[in-house]
């Protein structure tokens, strides 16, 4: 898998969709970008008409998930879910009894997500002083959302980003931060 990553960081791949050379990576599937928002809009991910996916409890009142896992209002409520964090474009929240937040980030070799790390963090900070869960999520729950949840255990707990990801692992064994998230969290040690 890591040959896989390392292939596509020496060299653009083709859109699985419309064969065009793009060095981004959204969700870990080659999609350009333009066809990435078109897949966003035909799926209109913003409806609640997926089915849900139970998100993972991960640490301090953080589940992790997919944009699946916010679409089932009695279930959010059931795990006291009270704010959401939205990592990505063309997802919006659904229900006005919860407290949102979205940063629109690429999953992408080119994305910056050090610049969006203190706003989420704050986020996160700002539901547990309400006594309330979030839930972290993207679109597949694979590396941004990852990403963001790794930054702040590593910023809590004062840990390095193998044993920060080593705990959301164990969480959420589907995690796979993209190569440039996992460098810009390493830098943030």
């Amino acid at each position: 898998m890591e040959n896989d990553i390392k292939i596509f960081e020496e060299s653009p791949m083709n859109c699985v969709n419309c064969q065009k050379k793009s060095n981004k990576i959204y969700d870990n599937i080659s999609l350009c970008e333009i066809c990435y928002q078109i897949n966003i809009q035909q799926l209109n991910l913003s409806n609640a008409n997926l089915k849900y996916e139970p998100p993972n409890y991960i640490i301090d009142n953080i589940y992790l998930g997919s944009q699946k896992s916010g679409v089932d209002i009695n279930k959010l409520f059931e795990l006291n879910i009270r704010y959401i964090l939205i990592l990505g474009k063309g997802m919006n929240g659904n229900f006005d009894q919860i407290i949102y937040k979205t940063i629109e980030i690429d999953d992408s070799l080119e994305q910056n997500i050090s610049n969006y790390i203190k706003e989420a963090l704050n986020f996160i900070v700002e539901s547990q002083k309400n006594n309330s869960n979030i839930l972290v999520h993207c679109v597949s729950g694979i590396s941004r959302s990852a990403s963001i949840v790794i930054a702040y255990i590593m910023d809590k707990y004062k840990i390095n980003y193998d044993e920060a990801f080593s705990c959301v692992k164990t969480k959420r064994p589907t995690i796979r931060p993209n190569t440039n998230f996992i460098e810009q969290l390493n830098n943030l040690q």
